[in-house]
């Protein structure tokens, strides 16, 4: 890569811990387009801050050479959160860019969670009250 890697690591969460790897340039319109790669963790991993910002960084690197992360589950149909991508934000004072991308990481998360509740909503309504019926009641 061209810009300089930064990582960051989110262990507030105990549920929700991660790593992400990010690099950014500036546009000239005062815009930061920023590259970046999240290696995520579950409470019963071992591996190490160095392996997750291995994972994270090789997530990059997808991300850089234009490669598109999933948002879906191909075999259950539930939304994932993209763990790779390309983000776009203005320039300000007092911007912090890993806190930016953990922040739009974690909104991503929620959004696929609640968009998975109710669709899990809507197939057990289809289950008890018949397809047809379930979409009038609106699930």
């Amino acid at each position: 890569m061209s810009q300089p890697v930064r990582f960051t690591h989110n262990t507030r969460n105990p549920r929700l811990r991660y790593t992400v790897a990010y690099s950014f340039g500036k546009n000239a319109d005062g815009t930061l387009d920023v590259t970046y790669g999240i290696a995520q963790c579950r409470k019963t991993d071992t591996f190490s801050r160095a392996e997750g910002r291995k994972m994270a960084e090789a997530r990059l690197n997808k991300a850089s050479k234009g490669k598109l992360a999933s948002v879906m589950n191909p075999q259950t149909g539930e939304a994932i959160v993209p763990l790779y991508g390309k983000l776009s934000v203005k320039d300000h004072d007092g911007l912090s860019v890993g806190k930016f991308v953990s922040e739009t990481f974690e909104s991503d998360r929620v959004r696929a969670l609640e968009c998975n509740s109710k669709n899990s909503v809507a197939i057990n309504a289809a289950q008890v009250f018949g397809p047809s019926l379930a979409k009038v009641l609106g699930f």
